[in-house]
């Protein structure tokens, strides 16, 4: 089985490789005429529903449409029937975007006011505006202290500065 992107219907796959569609599930290309040669025991739909792989119970991987074979397992290596298969959404990061003009800085455990101290330095935009410093529109806080894992003790402090002027983006 496998649902649709939106989830408005899905696709399922019966053990000879035939697929049926339901609700706005279009109709798949699989097996128009053949016949698996080992139970199918899974599907799965690429992201726009024009492809599919199916497993096959001996670890052979069908691929139709757009779908494209990035390897199989054949039946001399399965020590076991294959059961199912699974296709990863692939996230498509984009960069943050912020105003033209946009202007930030980066903090972390070294603007803390002492060694295990709760409070920090002056840090910068309002209210302390250190020398040399202006307003900004996006603050990154660093979470960790001096090693990954480590406690960042000023941690609350700077969280609590990212966020003062409105419109602020901050990241952690």
């Amino acid at each position: 089985m496998a649902a649709t992107p939106d989830d408005g219907g899905y696709w399922l796959a019966d053990a000879n490789g035939t697929v049926f569609s339901f609700g706005d599930a279009v109709r798949l290309a699989s097996f128009p005429a053949v016949r698996a040669a080992s139970p199918v025991v899974g599907l799965a739909v690429t992201p726009d529903g024009s492809g599919d792989w199916m497993a096959e119970q001996n670890g052979t991987v069908l691929t139709f449409g757009t779908a494209t074979a990035r390897g199989t397992l054949m039946s001399a290596l399965a020590t076991s029937p294959v059961t199912s298969i699974a296709a990863m959404p692939v996230a498509t990061v984009s960069p943050l975007q912020y105003p033209a003009g946009s202007y930030g800085y980066d903090i972390n455990w070294p603007q803390c006011a002492g060694t295990g101290r709760s409070q920090t330095v002056a840090l910068p935009g309002p209210p302390s505006y250190p020398s040399g410093t202006i307003d900004y529109t996006v603050a990154v806080v660093g979470v960790d202290g001096w090693a990954v894992g480590s406690y960042n003790p000023c941690l609350q402090a700077e969280v609590s500065w990212a966020a003062r002027p409105r419109g602020r983006r901050c990241a952690l």
